[in-house]
């Protein structure tokens, strides 16, 4: 097993220490808040103010009364009197009304509705939010620093959000705890675009910077602290401390995020400091104009700080949108309709919720507010379920722009990949053609290079003659459009003696528009290249079987496989390198045109903005499938780093993958590590292929494999719990050509292999080839 990661367990243990300051913080905010403010008159003590979320403001407590006693003692005997003039963390308090002494039993009830929501509900979720984006980030992008200062960030805001709540409670612990994130919030999100910039090759913010705004942060907390705990008492007071050192530091950061937003404009990263921008001044902007701002001028708030603190919401929800988009690191994401619903439906439920509750504030209780909250989250939801069963349905009238064109190629693309008969790849170009335009009848036909029709259905029957005349009068290739009133024919591939061609009726009879026209000729041109490679592997799969099964030539068939397996390695290399230096270029090409675009387009409606950054992280998805595609054709790793590093990769991408649990050995010591390149491709590919056929076929809970490297052999084990094979009609069965193939590449080296399997009782496979 390999060893965990020093930076891993750093973070382990900075999200369990949260965890646990978190829940402290959680349930000392079960003490209600009660918001009475003091005033002293003659020595005693009058109600001068009552918060209207305090449990104060639910009783018949009015401002003027005097307030005789706390907790049956003396109000000076009181921490939060002596020391703040405010009534909080008592259990009774007895008050003077109409010449009588009145006491009171402070209590949780249902009329504090809204103070649970703020000081218990709100920061709870907030904390867990960003605890999910913070385990996301750690099983994706552990080995990187701005990863860990990210995970740091996001932690300080939740242990900020939470202590707030204690600290308005007057908590010692919580107030020193919200001095020190609060303070220290803005200096980690710098931190973290720091160390992402630099990971990127961008050295846009002086390290002096950081250094200085930490001492800024460090020291306006230790003199607040001082001041907090009056060990030290300065002119101005805690809050003036705090709030004007966290402006200036957020002044700071602002200019210099504003600056590497100006610096990349002709960058690839512009796009992922734009949206971090947007979460920095979205979440902060509400509480430093309308609370920090005011309160420094005039003494007084625009609103107040608990509503100003919930727009802090807007940073976790942008940073999971980049993470899923790609757009922050390179992490390939699959989400299924109802995991992703469920999460981006949690902020608008709250908003919506909290507008409704502030609307009809009266007879609104905890129970009242669950059951609204719930049909809001229940209705928003069916309404994206039947929005996109509504563009599903209405998909060729509603989307006909050129951006609709570059999503059906990448959806086209991802869904031939997973095809390994020529049948499959022409029932997706089918299905292809049908989702996105409007089409009567589509239909697979073969035309003769001699000119005849060959049809296969007897749909054909019924095609004009003239327009079989005018097929037959044209010459052939991939790509080839010829159109005739409301038909149009299209050829999808070829082989030697004939085309795959694709005949189409339209509902109505109008000719195909320039997109259109591009969109098929990509499509044929994908389906032509996957229908030809998979011919051709066919075929040699029918020469290496006549081969194995002829006994006479058994002492050649290791040196064909061997020649067969090469072969495969260099047109495997040749694509790679094909599919790198044209279409992804061209892609590239493509993106940097979109961005000039965007630059021409500022004075144009909004919605051409939209539309151009929708087909920009089209381009960037495409990007990213054919770089990974070119990897899996020929790993670069395996060439720059070695065999033990490009093994290490195929365990993470597994690990992503799958959720089998994964136990991976390798054995042998540098030296015998270092093999040659065709032996360590021969390991490499059979690692592979036992990794791929457990994701794809095992439906194992554990998988095993285990490397052995020495000087006279090369030893594969690997072992699952899984559905198991028929062992008997494998080379019958599709799904086990890649086990078919592996056999193949291990005889060609000599070696043996030795594969035991039950259905139900899992498959056990051994491979051992000699190196000498």
């Amino acid at each position: 097993m390999l060893n965990i990661s020093s930076n891993y367990k750093k973070v382990i243990f900075i999200m369990i220490v949260a965890s646990i300051v978190a829940v402290y913080l959680f349930f000392t905010n079960f003490t209600p808040y009660i918001g009475i403010k003091l005033k002293i008159e003659e020595n005693n003590f009058y109600v001068q103010s009552v918060n209207e979320m305090g449990w104060g403001a639910q009783t018949d407590i009015q401002v003027g009364d005097q307030v005789i006693l706390i907790n049956d003692l003396p109000l000076e005997n009181h921490y939060t009197v002596r020391n703040f003039l405010r009534i909080e963390q008592a259990e009774t308090i007895t008050v003077l009304k109409d010449s009588s002494h009145k006491t009171y039993l402070i209590s949780n009830s249902l009329e504090l509705t809204r103070q649970y929501l703020y000081y218990l509900v709100f920061p709870f979720l907030y904390f867990l939010c960003n605890t999910l984006v913070s385990i996301f980030i750690l099983k994706s992008q552990i080995q990187k620093k701005s990863s860990i200062l990210l995970i740091c960030f996001l932690k300080n805001l939740g242990l900020c959000f939470i202590s707030a709540s204690s600290s308005g409670k007057l908590d010692i612990v919580g107030g020193v705890i919200l001095n020190f994130s609060f303070l220290v919030a803005p200096v980690l999100f710098l931190h973290f675009i720091y160390h992402y910039l630099i990971e990127k090759g961008r050295s846009w913010i002086d390290k002096k910077i950081i250094l200085w705004i930490y001492f800024i942060s460090l020291s306006a907390f230790f003199v607040d602290t001082l001041n907090y705990l009056e060990i030290i008492d300065y002119f101005f007071s805690e809050k003036y401390i705090l709030l004007i050192s966290f402006l200036i530091l957020n002044y700071v950061v602002t200019i210099t995020l504003v600056k590497c937003y100006r610096l990349s404009k002709k960058d690839e990263i512009r796009e992922p400091i734009r949206w971090m921008l947007m979460a920095f001044v979205l979440a902060l902007a509400p509480f430093i104009f309308l609370y920090t701002i005011p309160f420094i001028l005039i003494g007084d708030t625009i609103i107040s700080g608990v509503v100003a603190s919930l727009f802090i919401f807007f940073i976790p929800t942008i940073i999971f949108y980049l993470l899923l988009s790609n757009k922050l690191f390179p992490i390939k994401v699959y989400v299924d309709q109802f995991k992703y619903y469920s999460s981006i439906l949690l902020f608008p439920t709250i908003a919506f919720t909290y507008i409704i509750k502030a609307y009809y504030s009266n007879g609104y209780t905890l129970i009242t507010i669950t059951r609204t909250f719930l049909l809001i989250y229940v209705l928003l939801f069916l309404f994206l379920v039947l929005k996109n069963y509504i563009d599903r349905k209405l998909r060729a009238v509603l989307f006909v722009e050129r951006e609709q064109y570059q999503k059906s190629i990448y959806r086209y693309s991802e869904s031939i990949k997973r095809e390994n008969k020529v049948s499959g790849v022409l029932n997706s170009i089918e299905r292809e053609v049908k989702e996105v335009l409007k089409v009567k009848f589509i239909s697979y036909i073969q035309v003769s290079k001699k000119g005849n029709f060959i049809c296969a259905d007897t749909e054909n029957q019924f095609i004009e003659g003239a327009f079989a005349k005018k097929i037959n009068s044209q010459v052939l290739n991939v790509g080839k459009i010829i159109e005739h009133k409301e038909y149009f024919f299209l050829v999808i591939g070829e082989r030697q003696n004939y085309y795959y061609c694709l005949i189409v009726k339209k509902l109505i009879n109008i000719p195909l528009s320039k997109e259109q026209q591009d969109w098929l000729e990509v499509l044929a041109y994908y389906t032509s290249i996957s229908i030809e490679n998979m011919i051709k592997i066919e075929e040699l799969l029918k020469k290496l079987e006549s081969v194995e099964a002829d006994q006479m030539v058994a002492n050649k068939s290791n040196w064909l496989n061997r020649l067969m397996v090469n072969w495969s390695e260099k047109e495997r290399k040749q694509l790679a390198m094909d599919i790198h230096d044209t279409i992804l270029q061209d892609l590239i090409v493509h993106k940097r045109k979109v961005e000039e675009i965007k630059r021409l387009a500022k004075d144009k409606p909004l919605i051409l903005e939209s539309r151009i950054e929708e087909l920009e992280e089209d381009v960037l998805d495409m990007m990213y499938t054919i770089r990974e595609t070119c990897h899996e054709l020929s790993p670069p790793l395996l060439a720059k780093l070695g065999l033990k590093h490009a093994l290490q990769d195929l365990e993470v991408k597994f690990n992503l993958l799958s959720t089998s649990k994964l136990v991976f050995k390798i054995e042998g010591d540098n030296q015998s590590l270092q093999l040659k390149n065709d032996y360590e491709l021969a390991v490499f590919r059979s690692v592979q292929e036992l990794l791929n056929n457990a994701i794809k076929h095992a439906k194992a809970t554990e998988v095993t494999i285990l490397v052995k490297i020495s000087d006279q052999t090369l030893e594969i084990y690997y072992q699952d719990n899984g559905i198991g094979t028929d062992l008997s009609t494998q080379n019958k069965n599709q799904k086990n050509m890649g086990l078919i193939g592996m056999k193949g590449r291990v005889h060609s080296f000599g070696g043996e292999i030795k594969l035991t399997s039950n259905p139900g009782k899992g498959m056990k496979v051994q491979i051992v080839i000699p190196l000498k």
